[in-house]
């Protein structure tokens, strides 16, 4: 099996007409995340997204701190049009990348370990 090109823009999908998901492989390459994300704020459901769902359940390999400020960025930009920004995956992941950055930011994208409980 030919394995994935990891620079080409990540998969994502509307889970319902306010949420986004997008799909982190296993291995994480800049700048796909980058080019993800702008790619879905052309698209035209972008105005009407509240929720942006950052699955990192498959990523296993994030290579440090462009991945943790890129990821924050993300979260910092969502939350100033007012969206909000969940990570679910890893929470030891979560954790690291979120010490990499925390003398940067005052806050980290918040973790969930299931889409469940963001629902809750």
């Amino acid at each position: 099996m030919e394995k994935e090109d990891p620079y080409i823009p990540y998969k994502y999908e509307l889970i319902d007409e306010e949420t986004v998901q997008i799909y982190f492989p296993e291995e994480y390459f800049f700048p796909a995340f980058l080019d993800t994300i702008d790619i879905i704020k052309k698209e035209s459901f972008y105005p009407r997204i509240k929720h942006i769902i950052l699955d990192l359940r498959e990523c296993k390999y994030p290579h440090g701190i462009g991945f943790s400020s890129e990821i924050q960025d993300c979260y910092i930009d969502a939350k100033a049009e007012n969206k909000k920004v969940y990570w679910v995956g890893s929470l030891k992941m979560h954790q690291v990348l979120e010490n990499l950055v925390a003398k940067y930011y005052d806050e980290f994208i918040p973790f969930y370990s299931s889409i469940e409980e963001i629902k809750k």
